[in-house]
């Protein structure tokens, strides 16, 4: 009896890996930001390039939502539409650019939301390239990584956190341990 519960546990083990190797396989995409820069805490800073890879086939004329939170940084004025921050456009596999609209949702100072409908078909692998602007964002008071968040919503972008910067104090601390040693200027 202890044999059959074994087996049966084995076989549904398997059974529940197997189904989840396509969602495993199919579900994700690259998403990639151009360069990670080291910027001053509180400072505006560079502009920056995130690539979102279409995860799936996007029909023409479909309208996708998009949004982006930031962590340890905010937008330096609260955006009222989205090229106040951000410059959207995208490319097909080839690399051919395809017009798109961008519409605003909402924002506030730390999230942007706003949907994107090509004219034309995007087909699996096809580029979104989300430009955000020279000091549109400010850095935060932290030290660490400024990031931003991709929540991909209804759209066919996987969400992903990206590092785009790397905030850096200057603040400098040292401890030493043990005997101190100091030497006259001259002497040596």
């Amino acid at each position: 009896k202890m044999k059959i519960k074994k087996g049966l546990a084995v076989i549904l083990a398997l059974a529940m890996v197997i189904t989840l190797v396509p969602t495993m396989a199919f579900a994700t995409t690259t998403n990639t930001v151009s360069k990670v820069v080291t910027v001053a805490a509180e400072d505006e800073m560079p502009a920056t390039t995130i690539n979102l890879e279409t995860k799936d086939d996007w029909a023409a004329n479909t309208a996708q939502n998009i949004k982006l939170s930031l962590g340890n940084a905010t937008w330096t004025d609260t955006p009222a539409k989205v090229d106040d921050v951000l410059e959207v456009t995208a490319t097909d596999k080839n690399g051919a650019d395809v017009n798109i609209n961008i519409g605003f949702v909402a924002a506030s100072k730390t999230t942007l939301e706003f949907s994107i409908t090509p004219r034309a078909a995007l087909l699996k692998g096809a580029n979104i390239s989300l430009e955000i602007q020279d000091e549109a964002m400010t850095s935060g008071a932290e030290a660490g990584e400024v990031k931003v968040s991709i929540d991909g919503l209804d759209s066919q972008v996987s969400s992903s956190t990206l590092t785009i910067a790397t905030v850096a104090t200057s603040t400098t601390t040292a401890n030493v341990t043990g005997e101190v040693k100091t030497f006259p200027r001259g002497d040596v």
